[in-house]
């Protein structure tokens, strides 16, 4: 793996002509600049809240540190980049492919991938080069596939990819894979991709040739000085056997976390279509010899920290920019280190941090994010998993929990698409804001307000509108803690939000073009303005 929260505004799209973004999904004309688009001609009467929103309030005690207020105007001018459907993904484990669970019969997994809204499931890991084995011809697991309690091995065939196929046609989930690029062998893996294509058919979004690559030197797979050149060749090979077997489908790469590398992928010549990809663990000084990159809860909510990784993500895809290649970020997480050695596992303070970073990483142009993950059990498996078995390591169940960073990646999963408007924000260090259009006459918003909810009062924060509304609704993803271990939830309950035309009133709104409220410390608040 490598070493690599927010308030977030979603705001209704221009009405005009249908556009194609970079990956090919629909977007919208923007509205000229400086105004709000027109309403439609005719619409649904809008109906008001029964009831107004109750938010948790401040915990008991006194007295509480006050918290500066936050003032937010949002432009009608668009940003540039754009909130896809999608964009929340789980990153797995190769062998997790071959597990019995990933089927539409799983009520349990359905109800976890449906709460993601579409996402894309990147099969790959650090088990794609050690403990994996791909074969459409019944061969045996060569004897360099071996693995223990904790790392089970997996031998793949076509009948996975078909029981697949069932579980993303019931969840409207995509898929894509990373193939062996350690042991050289690319006709397997064009078979591979071949099969993936066939089976999955418009659902296979592409495959990726070795999991972290800018890693084989060091850890023995390739011998020193194979370095960018060497990759560039083999994954070249890989690339003209995929077109020969299985033309057009995409490759995404180079799936590292060097900056170096990346450049290097998208300068490189490919014969098929590309997606420019990278990892991101911006908290992984597992020993602390980087202080700011070890990962506690005061550096999760660090705001310098967070502006970094803002940063470095920036600079990661100035070379697909340069190259008119689309973004991906098909494994991320807070952290790289180990349970142990990461005290944010399972907290609601990674529900924040999920938030914001999704939704930072859209703004920038960011089109899918796989946040990693395992099937693995609860008990023994990875910490840092959105999801995990009931069973245990040895006997895994078809019964599946979530954790505190699946709510938070489910809250962002259900916003709205739209595009990003500019905005101005001051005021509260700890809260950020993002503006969003989707449609001709809808305004989300959500702030993400992440001061410590044990010590911090409520912040007052005020919004101005690019429009004035006639209605306004609210959900919440909620926590009593940074630490708060698997405590998140969203409007008080283990579930996505209700439909928005569900959902109660913002408290003392009656329409207008601003909004007052006060925001209790830990959560993450979605605002909905129809006019």
């Amino acid at each position: 793996m490598s070493a690599a929260v927010v308030a977030a505004l979603a705001v209704g799209g221009a009405a005009g002509a249908v556009l194609l973004n970079p990956s090919g999904s629909p977007s919208v004309a923007p509205a000229s600049p400086g105004s709000w688009p027109a309403p439609t001609a005719s619409g649904p009467s809008i109906a008001l809240p029964a009831a107004e929103y109750r938010q948790p309030g401040p915990p008991a005690g006194s007295p509480l540190r006050p918290v500066e207020p936050l003032a937010v105007t949002v432009s009608a001018d668009p940003a540039g980049t754009r909130l896809n459907k999608g964009l929340v993904g789980l990153s797995l484990e190769l062998t997790d492919l071959a597990l019995p669970s990933l089927s539409a019969g799983n009520t349990s997994l359905v109800g976890v991938l449906k709460s993601l809204n579409g996402p894309m499931l990147r099969f790959g890991g650090n088990s794609v080069e050690r403990r994996a084995f791909w074969t459409s011809s019944d061969e045996s697991l060569p004897s360099r596939v071996h693995g223990d309690a904790t790392h089970p091995v997996a031998r793949i065939v076509p009948d996975d990819l078909r029981r697949l196929k069932t579980l993303l046609d019931a969840t409207g989930s995509t898929a894509a894979i990373v193939v062996d690029l350690a042991h050289l062998e690319p006709e397997r893996a064009a078979d591979f991709v071949k099969h993936a294509r066939d089976i999955l058919g418009d659902r296979f979004l592409g495959y990726t040739p070795g999991n972290e690559p800018n890693g084989y030197e060091s850890n023995g797979m390739r011998p020193a000085g194979w370095g960018e050149a060497g990759y560039v060749k083999d994954a070249q090979a890989y690339a003209a056997a995929v077109a020969k077997a299985a033309p057009g489908v995409p490759v995404i790469g180079p799936g590292t976390y060097s900056m170096a590398w990346g450049k290097t992928f998208a300068a490189a010549d490919f014969p098929e279509p590309r997606v420019y990809a990278f990892h991101h663990y911006p908290f992984s000084s597992c020993n602390g010899s980087d202080p700011g990159g070890k990962p506690t809860f005061a550096n999760l909510m660090n705001r310098e920290a967070r502006d970094g990784g803002i940063g470095f993500r920036q600079r990661m895809m100035d070379a697909a920019v340069k190259n008119g290649l689309p973004v991906w970020i098909p494994e991320a997480g807070t952290s790289a280190c180990p349970g142990y050695q990461n005290e944010t596992n399972k907290s609601h303070a990674s529900a924040l941090w999920s938030v914001d970073y999704a939704l930072s990483s859209a703004q920038l142009g960011v089109e899918r994010i796989g946040f990693h993950s395992s099937l693995a059990a609860c008990t023994g498996g990875p910490s840092m998993s959105s999801v995990c078995n009931t069973g245990t390591m040895a006997a895994p169940s078809g019964e599946f929990q979530t954790r505190a960073n699946f709510w938070g990646e489910a809250f962002t999963a259900q916003l709205p698409a739209g595009d990003y408007l500019k905005l101005d924000a001051s005021g509260d260090r700890l809260s950020y804001a993002y503006a969003i259009r989707s449609s001709a006459d809808e305004l989300s918003v959500v702030v993400i307000n992440t001061n410590d909810p044990r010590t911090a009062a409520q912040t007052p924060v005020t919004l101005k509108l690019p429009f004035s509304a006639a209605r306004g609704t609210m959900a919440q993803l909620q926590g009593p803690s940074y630490e708060g271990t698997d405590a998140t939830v969203i409007d008080g309950r283990k579930a996505v939000a209700v439909p928005e035309p569900e959902r109660p009133g913002i408290p003392g709104y009656r329409g207008g073009d601003t909004v007052t409220l006060p925001l209790t410390a830990g959560t993450a608040t979605v605002l909905t303005f129809r006019r």
